[in-house]
């Protein structure tokens, strides 16, 4: 009978390390780098409302035509994953920030699915707009 408590026991132990070991490989992904041609990048961070760090890359093409593009990823993913859309945006002269979501990539706090995400998109536009860009455009 001990024996049949000792193999649930393990079943159970290994299942939970697996499920656990799923679920940060799908929320905090393999980081891809990429690269946009004639465009300087920056990392950048702000502080949202609740105290969380929350990063971006904030990429400017060489001639800018006044606009930004805010490239926001899906859930599980990351700025570089919504990075392969910058050239099409930065050739055009757009200015391009790609977000961490809270709880992905290099941003900190826990994923809210939307509740507080909304104020951090908000908040980044105050920010691309203190770079004194008025016009500000999202994908994602």
């Amino acid at each position: 009978m001990k024996r049949w408590l000792w193999a649930i026991c393990a079943f159970l132990a290994i299942t939970v390390a697996a499920a656990v070991f799923l679920a940060e490989g799908a929320i905090h992904p393999r980081r891809r780098h990429r690269q946009a041609a004639s465009a300087n990048a920056q990392q950048v961070t702000i502080t949202a409302k609740d105290g969380t760090h929350l990063n971006a890359w904030w990429i400017t093409p060489k001639q800018p035509n006044g606009s930004a593009v805010i490239l926001c990823h899906g859930v599980g993913d990351s700025s570089y994953g919504a990075l392969g859309f910058a050239p099409l945006f930065l050739n055009r002269g757009y200015a391009v920030l790609a977000p961490d979501s809270r709880g992905h990539g290099d941003s900190l706090g826990l994923v809210t699915y939307g509740v507080l995400e909304s104020e951090d998109i908000k908040q980044w536009v105050s920010w691309i707009q203190s770079k004194g860009i008025q016009k500000v455009f999202d994908l994602g």
